[in-house]
This record gives structure tokens, sequence and C-alpha cells, in this order.
């Protein structure tokens, strides 16, 4: 099975994160499924010497903010919603991991090269998932809503929305377009969490090095350009925000900041104009019964 390309060898390395991070002892989740992916893709792992030294830089990254996002959604689901959007879903097995409610539907929304792959390897394992699960094949910089509609999303009921290591990698006016088309499909009691990058996160020195490790430029997949703040504009339109970093839940859950985003370690992406945020939101209202 090929490698897949672009953005989508990025879910790869992010894989690759969990796989490691469901080896620990003290793991913050278990992806039991991450390793079927690498295993399919026919991706070299690093040699020791440069594993060692993407750690060096990275520090629990990909554990904690995977982490952060499996309890977003199941926060989510706490609070009413009983559908779960997850955009540009990548290798994502929430669906397969977590311990979903009953009643509850998860649309993962990525391009069809990476959700071909992706059920192909799921497929080869009978991997089950513990919800109900669509995949939407669509591009996120194009009209997406349709083939969620049609998959079976209803948007007069509240939804969970996940936007994890996504709208970085978006034209800045794309990125706003998927901002404001889940807004306009979000009923009352919806929550929401996404990744907001400033435009140079990438450029920071310890981002470089990362991208010489990997072998592919992470800089050259982002899009640049001023974007706008989805904190301040759903803010703007009813929905109750609230912002978070990878510094800040690294304390959460009790690891160390990794070093890339720690503003005491020259080099990292945690400077002025350089940093990385969660935007977390719940638009209030009273969640409608499932089915009503």
């Amino acid at each position: 099975m090929s490698e897949l390309a672009g953005v989508g060898r990025t879910a790869l390395w992010v894989a690759l994160g969990r796989v490691v991070e469901s080896a620990r002892d003290d793991r913050l989740f278990a992806d039991p499924l991450a390793s079927q992916f690498i295993d399919a893709a026919g991706i070299r792992t690093p040699s020791d010497e440069v594993l060692a030294e993407l750690i060096g830089i990275m520090g629990d990254y990909v554990a904690i903010r995977t982490r952060f996002f499996d309890d977003c959604a199941i926060r989510a689901c706490e609070a009413g919603c009983r559908q779960i959007v997850v955009l540009g879903a990548g290798l994502d097995t929430r669906a397969f991991r977590l311990p979903w409610p009953a009643g509850v539907r998860l649309f993962e929304v990525d391009l069809p090269a990476v959700l071909d792959f992706k059920d192909t390897v799921l497929a080869r394992v009978y991997a089950t998932p513990g919800c109900a699960r669509a995949t939407v094949a669509a591009d996120l910089s194009q009209d997406w809503i349709d083939a969620l509609r049609r998959a079976g999303f209803r948007p007069d009921q509240a939804t969970g929305w996940l936007a994890e290591g996504v709208l970085p990698y978006l034209e800045a006016t794309d990125a706003q377009h998927v901002v404001q088309k889940l807004h306009s499909m979000s009923a009352r009691g919806s929550r929401l969490a996404l990744e907001h990058d400033d435009p140079d996160v990438f450029e920071a020195p310890l981002m470089r090095r990362m991208s010489e490790l990997l072998g592919f430029d992470l800089a050259a997949l982002t899009a640049r350009g001023r974007r706008v703040d989805p904190r301040e504009w759903l803010a703007g339109r009813g929905w109750l925000t609230s912002c978070t970093d990878p510094a800040e839940q690294a304390a959460v859950y009790r690891r160390p900041v990794p070093p890339v985003f720690d503003p005491a370690v020259p080099g990292s992406a945690a400077e002025p104009g350089r940093r990385q945020r969660y935007v977390l939101g719940c638009l209030p209202g009273e969640v409608s019964p499932p089915g009503s």
C-alpha cells in the first residue's frame, strides 16, 4: 500500500506519535489501530537518533493534543450532543477507541484518498466502531456541507465539532469559511474545539528542525497570511468561548511542556505571532432530545 501524500502524510506521523504514547505505562490513551496505519503505509520509521531528537523537540505534544480533543468530544456528549463531526479526520480512530454513550453518530470528513486508505486498513483488521460512524469524502476548501447532510447529519440537533490539526493547512479564507459553515449548521447546545495557529508558527526554528528530521517541509504544507481569530468571530455570534494552549494542557495532564511550545525554550513556537491555541466554544441553549 502506498504512502499518503501531502497533508495526508502528516496524519501518518501523528499516528506514529499515538503508537509511541500507547506503549507507555502512564499513557493518556490507548490507540491499538495506529500501528496498523504505519505498517500499511510502508513508511520507514526514523533511526533511533532521529527519533530521539524528534521526541526531544516535540515531547508529549501529540499525546497532549490527542487527549485534549478526546476529552472535548466526550464532554460534548455529556452535555447532550449526539452528533460528533471530526473535520480533517485523517487517521483519527476516536470512533473505535472512546467510550461513546448510546445514540452517538460520528462523522469523519476528509479527502477521498485519506478515507479510502483508512477504511482499507480498518476493514483488513475487522475494526468495529463503538458508535455509528459515517465517512464524508469532501474537500474542506470546497462545498462539504452537502456531503455531510447526505451522510445523515442533522443541523437541528446539537453537535460536537472537532477541528484538530486541520485549519492551519487551509488558506485563510477557506479556514474562515469552515468556521462560518459549522456555525451555520450548529443547533443550540452545540460545542466546538478547534486548533488555531498563528501564520508563522511553522517558521519557528524548532519547527524548521522538525521539518528537516521528518523529511518534508511543514511550513510548505500550511497556508500563510493573516487569519481571522475564530474565538472573536464566534463570540460575536453568540458562542461562549474560551482559549487554552499546549503548555496549559500539559499541566492539566501532568506532563512536561512540549519543548516546541515552551516559552522557556529558545526557538520554540511560543513567541508572539508564532503560537498555537485551542479555541473552545458552546452555543448556549437547550439541547433537543435525540430523534425529536
